[in-house]
């Protein structure tokens, strides 16, 4: 489902978007942990190279101090859980939305060896879907 303001995102919502950081080409998808300001945000994630990339590309983004920011738990492989800050500012509207929690699809890849599998994963990847061979 497509969000227009991130405002309507609530705790515990599953998300997925791209930010406007330019050497940041992927899609995030996390549950939200958390909304908070810049002091929360520093404790959980290491912020401020972070928007200092934004503010590169969005000069008007406003004092990083000031901005309102989500915590992501982000769960890698099903196993390792990392936890992700960013202020709303820095996400690009137009990719942001909330996904369902524990949807998934299996897939099968005929004709191809296992020295492949790890080319198809990481293409599924690019696209940011979250993916494991099973």
């Amino acid at each position: 489902m497509a969000i227009e303001n991130p405002n309507d995102i609530e705790l515990n919502q599953v998300v997925r978007f791209k930010t406007l950081n330019p050497h940041d080409n992927v899609y995030h998808t996390g549950k939200v942990i958390a909304i908070c300001g810049y002091e929360l945000a520093r404790m959980s994630d290491d912020i401020d190279v972070y928007y200092e990339e934004v503010a590169r590309v969005l000069p008007t983004i406003g004092d990083k101090t000031t901005l309102t920011y989500w915590i992501l738990a982000i769960a890698e492989n099903d196993t390792v859980e990392t936890r992700r800050a960013f202020a709303f500012e820095m996400i690009d509207k137009a990719t942001l939305e909330v996904v369902e929690e524990n949807t998934y699809t299996d897939i099968r890849v005929y004709d191809i060896d296992a020295s492949k599998l790890n080319d198809v994963l990481g293409a599924i990847r690019a696209l940011g879907y979250v993916c494991n061979q099973i």
